[in-house]
């Protein structure tokens, strides 16, 4: 069995643990961090084993450390520490098992399909000034390429000689200058973190005015006072010998390429230099740009209220097309205009829950925006490494992060899910690995989906081919298992089919019939294709029962139910069988006898006439002893429901009302 390694968080201390993931969930990486008081919602497996990590925090100044971490209880990451014109970076430096198919080793990580993060973030000071300035300046999740970058490097100022805290070491040369504050990075190119790359930009500072200097000055084109969250590249990018200006607040000592990475705007909108995400022109328009305003009703800005924020991202790499789906999170919400709801508590499972994509759309990312690099920038992203990196200028934050989670996934499929008719189907999904050793197999948790090669194992990209039955029945949904992520599939109700039952095959004339239909399936609508009448005028499509109208019209009685849905309608019918209004008697005894039937004269018959009157609805014939029309001693007698038994047609008579009354006192029909 494949390996996954979970990867503790801690500041230059090592952790080896226990590993738990599901089963179905192997042969991934994650890098986790777990405090006591708060969970993911994944559920552990004790097969598999734990790796290895640390967090290399680079300072702005080894005398003035603003980024930390607590190795302590409950492992946290301190961004900002109340300090003044300082910017840090924290990088994942872990190595995972050598067994993982997308292994991480000594921080650099295989993309392959991308990955998915969670996290969650407090501003230690709350921030209600109306324009957002109290607290500064923000933070970010970066992922940067390994083929040129090392987590050596920090972003932002060289030194603390000037302040551009807007550069939130992300933009900026930071350590890569010869002259910067120590430690250095290990190659000083004066580049600071190198394309291609990419961040989250959580922004709390207001840059509002138009870019300066290419950068190299202050202002971000922030769209206005609001907290935003956005996605940023790496801006213009020019040659490494274009100097920033000597009226720029760096001077014209530094490199300008770095200095707009996270400008608003910044780029060219090619696969070479994708815009910067923006509120307003270049970069507006692309799903790439959040804000939203100070609260007025609490008096704080929105991320800066003092209280924990959710955040799950989601970086979904397609290496054959050079594509990146960015996917951004904070909070799981429901937002109507400015009115947000939060998920329920149960929701929270799912959405803190980074070996599966989230895709519930009633709580939507605040941030989708998809961008196409060129081959050449997208194959430098073939290993990367992530971690954080924040900045200040003459105003502070202390910002805490915990919980965190990376997961890049082994593998993911397309589509997730398929809805179909009620009738026999097939289809497949395409199975995307991150290397071509990665294995996974397929499993049809559903009676009615068949799936080729159940349960087989297979390496690297695939497609899986599957089957459905016809659906008779309700509307059902199946799942297939592959490489552990689940694949959903729904088929619509077939047609509804009905049975129709008489509670009785024969009854009097004017009387009446309960009828009773099941239906199966979904029914939608029920009609009768000629109304038995009585009860029975708008029949329930769930099924019931009703009592027809008296039935006065002898002979068969045949009723047809009719049901439907959206996929098709079908009948049933039931018959029955009225008796006569009355029935014509004649003597079959072998001799003349006197005869009488209720409510009519005594009456001498001969041997094969017909007995004076017509045996109605609850009335009897009887035979007596005399042959002298005096009906003196009764010797026997039938009454109208023999005579309706023996000439009815379902059980064999003709049904023409005329029966014989037998020397033994019974009927036949005649």
């Amino acid at each position: 069995m494949k390996k996954i390694s979970i990867i503790f968080l801690s500041f230059l201390i090592f952790f080896c643990m226990q590993a738990n993931l599901p089963a179905e969930q192997k042969a991934q990486k994650t890098i986790t961090n777990y405090t006591y008081d708060k969970k993911h919602g994944i559920t552990p497996d004790e097969a598999d084993e734990g790796g290895t990590s640390s967090v290399t925090v680079i300072p702005s100044d080894n005398n003035s450390t603003s980024v930390t971490a607590d190795a302590t209880g409950a492992i946290t990451i301190s961004l900002g520490n109340n300090l003044n014109d300082g910017s840090g970076s924290t990088w994942n430096t872990g190595t995972s098992s050598s067994a993982v198919c997308n292994p991480c080793t000594n921080g650099v990580c295989t993309f392959g399909l991308g990955l998915r993060a969670y996290f969650e973030f407090k501003y230690e000071t709350p921030d209600t000034s109306t324009t957002s300035m109290a607290v500064a300046d923000g933070f970010t999740f970066t992922v940067v390429n390994a083929s040129n970058n090392d987590t050596s490097i920090r972003g932002g100022v060289p030194t603390t000689s000037f302040s551009l805290g807007e550069l939130m070491g992300y933009a900026g040369p930071g350590n890569t200058t010869a002259g910067s504050s120590t430690p250095l990075a290990n190659t000083l190119d004066g580049l600071g973190l190198k394309p291609p790359k990419m961040a989250i930009e959580f922004d709390t500072y207001p840059n509002t005015g138009s870019v300066q200097y290419n950068g190299c000055s202050g202002n971000r084109n922030d769209h206005n006072y609001s907290n935003h969250v956005s996605v940023m590249f790496w801006g213009s990018n020019p040659g490494s010998s274009t100097m920033c200006s000597y009226y720029s607040t760096a001077g014209n000592s530094y490199r300008q390429a770095s200095f707009d990475d996270n400008v608003h705007g910044a780029g060219d909108g090619t696969s070479s230099n994708p815009y910067n995400s923006a509120y307003s022109g270049n970069g507006s328009g692309l799903g790439g740009y959040y804000e939203r305003a100070r609260s007025s009703s609490t008096g704080y800005n929105w991320m800066e209220d003092g209280a924990y924020h959710r955040v799950r991202i989601e970086i979904i790499r397609t290496p054959a097309a050079y594509t990146y789906q960015i996917k951004v999170w904070v909070d799981c919400e429901s937002c109507s205009g400015s009115t947000c709801t939060p998920c329920t508590s149960s929701e929270y499972d799912y959405f803190q829950d980074v070996y599966n994509p989230y895709t519930n759309s009633s709580y939507l990312p605040k941030i989708d925006r998809t961008v196409t690099l060129s081959p050449y920038y997208s194959s430098l992203l073939n290993t990367v490494t992530y971690g954080f990196t924040q900045g200040t200028g003459a105003s502070t934050q202390t910002i805490t992060l915990n919980n965190l989670s990376v997961y890049f996934p082994a593998s993911t499929i397309s589509p997730t899910s398929a809805s179909y008719a009620y009738g026999a189907q097939s289809g497949t999904v395409t199975v995307a690995t991150a290397a071509s050793t990665c294995t996974w197999k397929a499993h049809s948790n559903s009676p009615w989906i068949t799936v080729t090669d159940d349960n087989v194992d297979r390496t690297g990209s695939g497609t899986v081919t599957y089957s459905i039955a016809a659906n008779s029945g309700a509307a059902r949904t199946g799942y297939i298992i592959i490489a552990g992520q689940t694949f959903t599939v729904t088929q619509a109700a077939g047609p509804p089919s009905c049975t129709l039952m008489a509670a009785s095959n024969i009854i009097p004339y004017n009387s009446t019939n309960t009828l009773t239909w099941t239906v199966n399936g979904t029914a939608t609508g029920a009609s009768w294709i000629s109304s038995p009448g009585g009860t029975c005028g708008s029949p329930n499509p769930a099924g019931g029962s009703c009592t027809t109208a008296a039935q006065t019209t002898a002979g068969a009685r045949t009723y047809t139910l009719n049901v439907s849905n959206a996929a098709g309608s079908s009948s049933c019918s039931s018959t029955f069988y009225v008796g006569c209004s009355g029935y014509t008697v004649y003597n079959n005894t072998g001799s003349r006898r006197d005869f009488r039937i209720t409510n009519s004269s005594c009456s001498r018959t001969n041997n094969g006439s017909a007995i004076s009157g017509t045996l109605n609805t609850g009335e009897t014939v009887t035979r007596y002893g005399t042959n002298n029309r005096s009906c003196g001693s009764a010797q026997g007698s039938f009454g109208y429901t023999d005579a309706m038994n023996v000439d009815i047609l379902f059980n064999g008579g003709d049904g023409d009302c005329q029966v014989n009354y037998n020397y033994n006192d019974t009927a036949t029909d005649r």
